[in-house]
Formats: structure tokens, sequence, C-alpha cells
């Protein structure tokens, strides 16, 4: 292996002319003009960087101690365990050689030493011929996103079941097994989209799985000096529906050569109800294997899940082995059964007259449905209204809500509130409150919708 040259370090004010001349060069590769194509000069890098609330601000230097890379890790701006790679960039004249790569991994190292677990970046379509080395570090692109992704590698290597065999192997690099496509990594086991991290030296083997939706470690097999254990945490689906009965199961593997007692911890998120509680402790003798299946139901309590760059609702699963505390991650696509919309955020209603507004009613599941919907506008109606419905496997139907606008209003703004019921062995699940203004039209409407 050829020796490498140069080095990673931390930004220091006295870098920065130099640094700003690395900043102007990146304008020749950089998509729109770096910096928004404002050229740098050494007060705007002291502006920036002295001042920065980065993680940590790398710079690469060549053998003559030149900038020519720079890689900003930052504090996440939702997530407090994990930080984000705002910038990454080298000098054109050493595209290839290797420094992008050494400042990911330095910034990796970072994110350990502080005690990050996940670092995140963004990057764009049009940088594909970089996939292969932001997999290669680790990283994973997001499904269903403009190539959002995420690395969980600072928190496997803080893992407690997972430190034992990284003390022997330290090098994950070299070991990781990665299939380097430039694509997003959607994986599926066991009904549940997952994140693989593999790596192997021999005949020792690691291996975790990362809740796609939880953005934790959910499974994690370890095969070391002739010794295996594995444990898992699964739900039936990961498509969670309110009212739906849906199961978790704790599979544990142990053939570590002796006897395993585990105490067991499994806490809900809010609006999750156990059907049967977990033991609070599972016993696994040597040889075997211990699965353990507990049903559930999700209520309109707990929160819906929005967006695929933030994490959902999580179930925590919590054990001891090898006299650590270790922590499973279970996540889950949360959504109403059955969700209520309308074409607009609000709807105006002249004075002295009547519309009709029409609401969407969707069922979101692969199951036929029957329910209700209830809806009341205090204020315009003497009582709750009621429409029944039946709706097949992902059928979309709707009702039209006639509203009457008196001819004088005290307070010109209203506001209707609907929520569906569904129908599931005999008994009825409410789902979320929706809510939408009703505005009178009167002279100040502009300022009111404002």
């Amino acid at each position: 292996m050829s020796e490498q040259i140069g080095s990673i370090t931390i930004y220091d004010p006295s870098m920065a002319e130099k640094v700003a001349d690395m900043f102007n060069a990146f304008n020749e590769i950089w998509p729109g003009g770096f910096g928004g194509a404002i050229p740098f000069d050494a007060q705007r890098v002291h502006d920036w960087l002295d001042k920065t609330s980065a993680v940590a601000d790398l710079i690469a230097l060549d053998e003559n101690e030149e900038p020519i890379g720079y890689c900003g890790l930052y504090p996440h701006w939702r997530d407090e365990n994990a930080a984000y790679i705002s910038i990454i960039g080298v000098h054109p004249l050493v595209l290839g050689k290797k420094f992008g790569k050494r400042l990911l991994l330095k910034s990796l190292e970072v994110a350990v030493e502080n005690g990050i677990t996940r670092v995140d970046l963004h990057t764009w379509s049009g940088n594909m011929e970089a996939m292969p080395l932001y997999k290669k570090v680790g990283l994973v692109w997001v499904p269903e996103t403009a190539v959002y992704m995420q690395d969980f590698i600072p928190g496997l290597l803080q893992f407690p079941l997972a430190k034992e065999w990284f003390a022997k192997h330290p090098d994950w690099y070299g070991c990781f097994k990665k299939e380097l496509v430039q694509a997003p990594d959607k994986e599926i086991v066991d009904n549940m989209e997952v994140y693989t991290y593999k790596f192997e030296v021999g005949e020792d083997k690691l291996i975790a799985e990362i809740d796609r939706y939880g953005w934790g470690i959910s499974s994690i097999e370890k095969q070391l000096n002739g010794k295996k254990i594995s444990v898992k945490s699964r739900i039936s689906a990961h498509e969670i529906f309110m009212g739906i009965q849906n199961s978790m199961t704790i599979t544990i593997v142990n053939n570590t050569g002796e006897n395993i007692s585990t105490p067991l911890e499994v806490e809900p998120f809010a609006g999750l109800e156990w059907i049967e509680d977990f033991p609070s402790t599972i016993e696994i003798k040597n040889g075997e294997t211990v699965t353990v299946t507990k049903d559930f139901i999700v209520n309109k309590k707990a929160k819906a899940f929005e967006t695929n760059q933030k994490g959902s609702e999580v179930i925590k699963t919590s054990l001891r082995f090898e006299d650590q505390d270790i922590q499973l991650i279970t996540g889950g696509k949360i959504q109403e059964t059955v969700k209520l919309s309308t074409f607009t955020p609000y709807q105006i209603v002249p004075l002295g007259n009547e519309i009709r507004l029409y609401m969407d009613i969707f069922n979101n599941t692969k199951i036929n449905l029957n329910g209700q919907v209830e809806y009341m506008i205090e204020g315009l109606f003497e009582s709750k209204q009621i429409n029944e419905f039946s709706l097949a496997a992902e059928e979309i139907t709707g009702l039209y809500i006639p509203i009457k606008m008196p001819e004088m209003v005290k307070n010109p703004v209203f506001t209707l509130q609907a929520n569906s019921k569904i129908e599931i062995n005999g008994k009825m699940f409410e789902m979320p409150e929706y809510n939408l203004p009703i505005i009178a039209d009167v002279d100040n409407l502009v300022e009111l919708v404002k």
C-alpha cells in the first residue's frame, strides 16, 4: 500500500487566506459556483469559519501544507444525536487522490469522539459519480428522497455489543462489505425496510440492520472467536395503521457456549397499547433460539409519519448481554387508517349564502373498512352531523357538507371539526381530528386570511 500524502486537520484562523484560495478554486467544479459565485477573501473565511458552530471544520492539507479540501461537520438541526455534513469538497487538482474519502472518514472519527451516532448529508442527482465513495464509507441513500444520505457507522462503532468485535478488527472500512449501487438503498427483510451493515474478517462477522423509519439499530448478529449471538426486534409490518392490530417480535439466538439470562424492557411510544405485556426476563440456553411475540394497537394519540427526512416514533427494546446494556430501535410508518382532506386549506363563504364543501375520505389500507365521519361547525351547526361510509381497499370516496353563512356574524372565522371512526372487530376506533377554517366573506377578508 502506498504511503498517504498530506493530512487532515482542524481549521485554524491562520489558514484563512489559503482557505479562501481553495474555496475560489471550488468554482471550477461546483454547480452554480461555490459560495454563490462571490469570490472569497481571508475576511470572508474569518467571518464564516472563525465563528462557526461546527462540531469540526476539517481541512485537508497536501504534502506542502497547502489547503486542498474541506468538510464541515455541524450539529444536526433536528436530531441532537446526529451531525450533518454541510459541505465537502476538494481542489480540482487533487480530484481522485482520495482526499474526499479521508475527509469523510475523519468526520466519522470526530463524530464517534463526540458521542454522535449518525452523520447525514445531502447531495444532488447530478453527483452520481461520488455515490460509490459515499456508500463505501457507510452512507445510505434514503429512498423517496432527492439524495438524502445517512451514515450509521458512528453508532455501530459505539454500540456495546459491537465494541469487542471492532476492538479485534479496528479497520472497519477494510472489512465493510457493501454493494456500491447508484440507487436508493431500499431493502426489505421480514416485511421491514432496513439498511444492512455487514463486516467480515475470516470467520468473524458482524451484521447490523438499521430500521429505516426509526433510524436506529433493530438487529445485530455477532460472530467472534467461534461464538455467536443474535438479537432482533421486528414488527409484523412497517406500515402501522391506527386501530388495526400489529405485532412485535423479539428473537434471540444464543450460540455463545453459555446460558443467557437478560432483563427485558420494551418501551412503547405515545399512543401504542400492548394487548399483552412482554415478560420482564428472557432465558436463552446455549444452542437455543427464543422468540417472544406480543400484539399491539396504535390509537390516535400516536404521531403520524411525516417525512423520510425525519425519524418516526419508535419502540425501544432494552436488554443486557455480556454485562452491557443494549437498546434496539424499531420504528414504523404510522398512518391514519382513514384520512380526511379538502381541496383548500380554508373555505370562504359569502355572507347570506350557502355552499357545499366536498371532503375526501380515503382508505389508506389494503382491507375493506366500515365507519363514519362526524363533523361540526360551532356557531353554524346546531348539532354534530354523522355520515356513514363503506370503503373497499385503498378506495377514496367523499361527502358534501352544506355550509350556510348568516347575513351578519360577530366573528367571521369558524372551524369545521371532523373526525372519522372505523369499526374493527365490533369496536370503533377514532382517527385524529381534521380542522378546516371556515371564513365569512367580509370587507377585511384578506387581512383575516393572513
